[in-house]
């Protein structure tokens, strides 16, 4: 992967294989021992699926990744409806569907409330949370486009953001976000 110039690295090509034998069901020497298998399941991806593997492998690496430089903030999360309340650590530049996805802690207690259905695109509400007030201050009125897709949320607020959309900086550390009581998920 790496000399066909997909893969920047030997970290990320071995990221990738794990990902195409989980997904194919072949097991990764396999795939390695058989390269005519593995050249059907490269070819049948495209080189536009190869890419966005490589991209998405790349940003797991990079969430994984410990860099004393980065800063990390806390999110205080409330679930009012299951009467329930933790905090979570989220590195500066990501967001909330992020940290619900990417992160094994996030996926373990905020993956149920965030679904994330459409991959950050803004093109569902199933992120859809509320803000503190202070925060949606600091961050500032959504676009036009979160705004769209707000009117589609479940029960929207005043201080509604789509969770994707919230991205972690020293500002807005210490942020509380509060998962509402449904969801309205048109993917499904």
């Amino acid at each position: 992967l790496v000399s066909l110039g997909y893969a920047k690295n030997e970290s990320v090509a071995k990221g990738m294989e794990d990902a195409l034998a989980v997904s194919f069901g072949i097991p990764r020497e396999k795939l390695q021992q058989q390269p005519s298998s593995a050249d059907d399941i490269l070819s049948s991806l495209g080189e536009a699926g190869l890419k966005a593997l490589a991209s998405s492998v790349e940003r797991e690496i990079a969430m994984n990744v410990e860099d004393e430089n980065v800063f990390v903030g806390t999110v205080h999360i409330e679930v009012p409806h299951h009467n329930l309340k933790f905090d979570l650590k989220m590195k500066q530049g990501h967001n909330l569907m992020q940290l619900a996805r990417d992160t094994s802690e996030g996926r373990e207690l905020l993956g149920e409330y965030v679904e994330c259905a459409c991959g950050g695109n803004m093109s569902c509400a199933t992120c859809h949370v509320y803000l503190d007030d202070e925060t949606f201050r600091e961050l500032g009125p959504p676009c036009e486009g979160e705004m769209d897709m707000l009117d589609l949320a479940f029960e929207p607020k005043e201080t509604s953001r789509l969770g994707c959309q919230i991205v972690m900086d020293e500002n807005v550390d210490g942020m509380t976000v509060t998962i509402p009581s449904g969801v309205n998920n048109f993917w499904s």
